[in-house]
């Protein structure tokens, strides 16, 4: 069976624009649109039709008390796929998911608005997904890798860039690093990945991890970390360094330092994934981040959906964003 990638491929365009083209929609010169059926005829491309009831992509996001992050976080995923269904002539809705939600509760909503495509950031209940499958509805995955086993997803490399982001500290001469963490229940291998990520890279460089240098506190404590962060840095040694589960712990870690007379980066050095904080604010703390690409997470779902609406991928497909590192200046090279 032909594929969208495969006629992308041989009329060397992007797949959003040879499904653009296929369908008639989008602004796409003749040249380009005449180039991508040439392409879809030499191959034999056989395009599937589409009811109106077929038009909906859904997307699942989960609501919790760090919504503003979050949004931030995920509004680019959101806008790509947005912007591709537009395209495609495809309607798109947000579904809210709450913690209180049933799976019931969900296929209500994704039935009442008639989607016949789900992505699901963050997200995830194997009893939904399957059922969803079976009903023939596709579903692809975006940021929770707990799902990659089975289930189309999109991912980030969370190991590989925690082990990048700790290289970096690590260069700048710090041998004494801490890990700081708190629990993410929807999210469990982001967690264990990028905790596995720091140790390896501590570990290559034959470097002492103390077990009293892990922290994990839930995220809303502020006493509590600030009683830890106390203890921990009144011994000796102390950790000059932190390694720190996101960019918005990072920030409340901050502001912990600052309260107890210490400076981000002259007495403590501080990298994290991100970016769930908004560095367009001027009163955004310059943390250093391993920065994720969430507008390219968008892009690659949206165009994975159309594969599979096109008949292509016939067994589940896992793709993963690499994170890059961006210096804003809260590491500093010890003497």
């Amino acid at each position: 069976m032909v594929k969208l990638s495969d006629i992308a491929l041989e009329a060397g365009v992007s797949v959003t624009t040879v499904s653009m083209a296929l369908s008639g929609k989008g602004r796409i010169s003749t040249e380009i649109r005449q180039k991508v059926q040439k392409s879809a005829d030499k191959l034999g491309y056989v395009k599937k039709k589409r009811c109106s009831s077929e038009s909906v992509w859904a997307v699942l996001v989960p609501m919790s008390e760090q919504w503003d992050s979050i949004w931030h976080f995920i509004r680019p995923v959101i806008d790509n796929i947005t912007k591709t269904a537009v395209r495609n002539g495809i309607g798109c809705c947000i579904i809210p998911v709450y913690p209180e939600f049933t799976v019931s509760d969900v296929k209500s909503s994704l039935h009442h608005h008639k989607a016949a495509s789900v992505f699901s950031i963050h997200f995830g209940n194997t009893e939904l997904f399957e059922s969803l499958e079976k009903e023939g509805i596709p579903v692809v995955v975006i940021n929770n890798s707990q799902y990659q086993e089975g289930y189309f997803s999109i991912c980030v490399d969370d190991f590989q860039g925690a082990y990048e982001g700790t290289k970096h500290i690590i260069n700048k001469k710090h041998t004494a690093i801490a890990f700081l963490d708190y629990p993410r229940p929807m999210l469990p291998n982001l967690a264990s990945d990028r905790y596995f990520g720091f140790l390896k890279a501590i570990e290559e460089e034959n470097i002492q991890f103390k077990e009293e240098w892990k922290i994990q506190i839930d995220l809303d404590d502020i006493t509590e970390l600030k009683n830890r962060l106390k203890k921990m840095l009144e011994k000796t040694p102390a950790p000059t360094a932190f390694f720190v589960h996101d960019d918005f712990m990072a920030n409340r870690l901050i502001f912990i330092l600052n309260e107890l007379g210490l400076s981000v980066p002259e007495d403590i050095s501080i990298t994290a994934p991100g970016d769930t904080l908004n560095y367009s604010f001027p009163e955004t703390a310059r943390i250093t981040t391993m920065s994720i690409n969430t507008g390219l997470m968008g892009k690659y779902a949206a165009d994975m959906m159309l594969e599979r609406e096109s008949g292509g991928y016939q067994e589940s497909h896992v793709l993963k964003i690499k994170q890059q590192l961006i210096i804003r200046g809260s590491t500093l090279t010890r003497d």
